[in-house]
């Protein structure tokens, strides 16, 4: 599937490199990932569409005492949002092209010899991938045992989250890609600034730039299409992205958001049900969502256990001010602890 978010994270380098570091470590600790090269997009055939996902790229191997040399490992990587039954099929094809491109260009291993193939579908679908992952899977058995020379291929499907469980710790933290798969397969508009904040606190570097600045371009397209204009969580995820990174920068907009909409209901259940109860209810739900708010960001930039802490000490506030200095000192504080302790500080300045 032709998605221009793919297009525009791994044209670079680094996020491929990233992606590798999700695979089991048994299968890219020979690799020397600083050797990416991208092959010709004419790999893909006449006539067909050329777009990133079919392209393949090589790796080479860590110099290693006492082994000859080794051909480059080709790797096909296919991106989908979709599950594909026939993804083995395509996937073959492509290997297929790609190969032949190399010997057409004399650009084979040692002895002539032909690169192994490493076959990887980055799938950000919101259910499981249930295709078949190999050839022989897709193909029928009328002869059985007794036509065993069938073309066989098996692919991996990294879907959301690192293969291989001894490797997913190495795999997780800081991978710029794990990261824009999560944001691809939110769900949830109020979801959405915690994934845009994870994904863009590993964006900060000046490596990064070029990178930050081409996700800024298409990743407003998606939530947009996905999620509509309307609602906080959508602007808020939208200014996320923009420079500088930083909640401080637009907070107090953020939260007025959240009131302004808790209100707005108010007012229409009042007006429908005639009661007063219709706005205070509104203004509750608007103060909720703050909470809540402030919870998941909280669980973004420390863990799950300072995030619940803070979620109790505000249990009570129903102040637009304090929600906003409680959003700065998420950004401006090192640690959880640090930030719990400065929040208790505040109790007195709004008593």
């Amino acid at each position: 599937m032709d998605d221009p978010i793919d297009s525009a994270a791994f044209a670079h380098s680094g996020m491929v490199r990233d992606l590798l570091r999700l695979l089991p470590r048994g299968l890219t600790r020979d690799l020397d990932l600083r050797s990416l090269r991208r092959l010709p997009s004419a790999n893909v055939g006449k006539g067909a569409k050329r777009r990133l996902a079919d392209m393949p790229v090589s790796f080479g191997f860590r110099p290693s005492a006492g082994r000859p040399p080794r051909a480059r490992l080709l790797l096909m990587l296919e991106f989908q949002s979709t599950v594909e039954r026939h993804m083995a099929l395509r996937l073959d094809a492509y290997a297929a092209l790609a190969r032949q491109d190399l010997l057409r260009r004399g650009r084979l291993g040692p002895g002539g010899m032909l690169p192994e193939v490493l076959c990887l579908v980055v799938y950000t679908g919101r259910s499981r991938w249930t295709a078949p992952l190999s050839l022989g899977e897709l193909t029928a058995k009328s002869l059985g045992a007794r036509l065993p020379w069938q073309p066989e291929l098996r692919y991996l499907v990294l879907d959301g989250e690192p293969l291989g469980e001894q490797d997913s710790g190495r795999g997780r933290r800081g991978n710029r890609a794990l990261a824009l798969i999560a944001l691809q397969r939110c769900a949830r508009a109020a979801d959405l600034p915690g994934r845009v904040k994870a994904l863009f606190d590993l964006l900060r570097g000046p490596a990064d730039a070029a990178l930050r600045r081409d996700l800024r371009d298409v990743l407003g397209g998606m939530i947009a299409t996905r999620f509509g204009g309307a609602g906080a969580g959508v602007r808020l995820a939208l200014d996320l992205m923009e420079e500088p990174m930083g909640l401080a920068m637009r907070f107090d907009e953020w939260e007025a958001e959240f009131l302004h909409e808790g209100r707005q209901q108010g007012r229409e259940e009042g007006r429908e049900a005639g009661l007063e109860e219709g706005r205070t209810a509104g203004l509750e739900e608007g103060w909720a969502a703050e909470r809540s708010l402030l919870r998941r960001l909280a669980a973004r930039r420390f863990d799950a256990a300072t995030a619940e802490a803070l979620f109790g000490m505000l249990a009570e506030v129903r102040d637009a001010e304090r929600f906003a200095v409680v959003g700065e000192l998420i950004v401006d504080c090192a640690t959880g602890r640090e930030l719990l302790d400065r929040v208790r500080q505040t109790d007195g300045e709004f008593a």
